[in-house]
């Protein structure tokens, strides 16, 4: 199993960042390969939190926000600190288009094999619940398309549609091996 790393509570994305980069050169210093410091997907879940209850207090905003990841799963650090870039910009996207005038989004998480699914969702206010994923509003893609980018850099890869809860569905997949 792999070790953990610090909690990443707090931290901002240059932290997170600096954080990511001590622990790959202490790890080569040790000789395990840099993959071998991971970061627990609840910490992922904690920091995507707290970047949307930010996006919402900045906008004045009452959104809840419903994470439920599962325990016991490591994302190797450099593709956490990916994954958190990526989930925290579908979350803010969701607060300011998905949600401008308060409500929700949730968050899930499982794996499948060794892949890591997360699906962000909102009630969708902003969204037209018969619209598909090509006519969603420009700027809410501009958003989307920069969190793909993120994730992209971790081999991983996501997918958009009008999801379970009534509005935008967010789909995240990151390789865990």
């Amino acid at each position: 199993m792999a070790p953990e790393a610090p909690a990443l509570a707090g931290a901002g994305a240059a932290e997170r960042a600096a954080l990511a980069a001590r622990l790959q050169a202490l790890a080569a210093d040790l000789g395990r390969a840099p993959a071998t410091v991971a970061v627990p997907l609840t910490a992922v879940g904690d920091a995507a939190r707290r970047d949307a209850a930010e996006a919402a207090a900045a906008r004045g905003v009452p959104v809840a926000v419903d994470v439920g990841v599962p325990d016991g799963v490591l994302v190797p650090c450099d593709d956490a600190g990916a994954l958190v870039d990526a989930l925290g910009r579908v979350l803010r996207d969701a607060v300011r288009h998905g949600t401008p005038r308060g409500g929700a989004i949730r968050v899930v998480a499982h794996t499948e094999r060794d892949v890591l699914v997360v699906v962000a969702g909102d009630r969708g206010v902003g969204d037209d619940p018969g619209a598909g994923a090509d006519e969603v509003h420009p700027d809410r893609m501009r958003g989307l398309h920069a969190a793909a980018g993120c994730l992209a850099t971790a081999g991983g890869e996501m997918s958009v549609g009008i999801g379970p809860w009534g509005g935008l569905s967010v789909t995240l997949r990151l390789p865990l091996g």
